[in-house]
Order: structure tokens, then sequence, then C-alpha cells
């Protein structure tokens, strides 16, 4: 899986890159009068682009194929689902290739909106597929409805969380009936554990006037929660 997702995304560079030279050899064209008049053309260069006079006096040509290489590019890029909307897609996605196929005759203001017009296009393209066919598995298919029902006794802690399932947000509860019992949280460093979970439990057990023995291997972080909460369930 992971070489197939390397040669894709090899692949689509390579796309992107060959889109990109096609586009830049076509404003070179438009803009040799003036290079040439300003004394910075290269004759050895000139005469290979002679060459294909025929297909790069038709900017659309060229354009177009390098638009198609753009496309397969984004079809071919791999990457997380994105959430842009569907105004901000279709937005960069028209307004760029508005521009980049506008041909005026100035060889510069030809060059300027091309260039423009062609990374425009490429942003919203690049946001239309990722939209379409990230790699996320979407919610629905790797979800499962979780509990949602609030059990709140005397001495029970109760942690708020919000989930996705079936397309829909919804409001889930983590539930320790029993917190006399052993509880156990893993994750790796920096997981979220403290945020989501031992601040709510010190919290709760504060509130509810339990005796709490706190080892702060991260101090003064817990320590400080723990202060702060005595002091506001003094002041409330």
């Amino acid at each position: 899986m992971a070489r197939d997702k390397q040669k894709s995304d090899a692949l689509s560079t390579s796309l992107l890159v060959f889109s990109i030279i096609l586009t830049g050899m076509e404003c070179y064209w438009q803009l040799a009068p003036k290079l040439a008049a300003m004394g910075i053309s290269n004759d050895f260069v000139n005469s290979i682009f002679l060459l294909y006079k025929n297909y790069f006096s038709v900017p659309l040509k060229v354009k177009g194929l390098a638009f198609l290489l753009l496309v397969c590019s984004c079809v071919f890029r791999t990457g997380t689902q994105v959430e842009a909307s569907w105004g901000k897609i279709a937005g960069f996605s028209a307004v760029g290739s508005l521009v980049y196929f506008i041909n005026p005759d100035d060889g510069a203001i030809f060059t300027i909106t091309t260039a423009a017009g062609l990374f425009t296009a490429a942003y919203g393209l690049t946001l239309l597929f990722r939209r379409m066919k990230g790699e996320d598995v979407p919610d629905e298919e790797e979800g499962f409805k979780q509990n949602e029902r609030l059990i709140n006794t005397k001495d029970s802690i109760n942690i708020p969380y919000i989930y996705t399932w079936k397309g829909k947000q919804r409001k889930g509860w983590i539930n320790c009936i029993n917190p006399f019992r052993a509880s156990m949280v893993l994750g790796t460093p920096g997981s979220g554990k403290s945020f989501a979970i031992y601040n709510a439990f010190i919290e709760q057990m504060v509130r509810k006037k339990f005796c709490l023995f706190v080892y702060d291997y991260k101090f003064p972080d817990l320590t400080e929660r723990v202060i702060t909460e005595i002091a506001y369930q003094k002041r409330h």
C-alpha cells in the first residue's frame, strides 16, 4: 500500500512538472519578441522553438494539454480528505481556469495571467479531488454508535464527548460509575490523556469532596489543576 502510494505521488508530481514546463515554454514563446528586443534571448533556444512554431503559435493547444496534465496530476495525488466547501472549490477552480485560458496579446500580461491561473486552478482541483477521494475512511463506515446515556450518581465521574456516526455529530458519555475501583488510561505521550481524562477526574473528584493523592509526574501541571479547582469550589 505504501509503495503504491509512493508510485501514485511520483506520477502525480511528474505530470505536474510536465504541465508547468509546457506552460513555461508557451510563456517564453509569447515573451520571445520582448526578450529579443532587450537582447537577452538565446538563438539556440529560439531555433528549437521555431521548429515547433505551428504548435506554440496556438496557445490553446499548449494550454489545453498542460491543463489536462494538471487535472491528471490532481487525480493521482494522494492525501487525507479535506472538508473544503464546494463553493470554495468551485471558486478557485473556475476562476483559475478562466484566468489561465485568457490569452492577452502582451507577452508579459500573458505570462502573469497564465501563471496565476495555473496555480489557482491547481489549488482548486487539488481540493476537489482530495475531498472526493481522501484516504480517510468515511466515519459512517468506520464508526459505531457509542454510549449516549448519562449515568450520574453521587460517586460517578462523567465525561462528555462528541463523536461522529452516520455522518452526524452525536453526544456521548464516559461513565465511571465506581471510581473506587482501579481505572487505567492508556496513550502515548502527548496524546491528550491529561486534557481529556485526568483533568476531568480531578475536577469532578474535588467537586464531590473525594480524598485525592495526585502524583504529579509532569509537575506543576496537575498540581496547579488541583489547587485551581479547590480555589474555584471555595468561591462557589
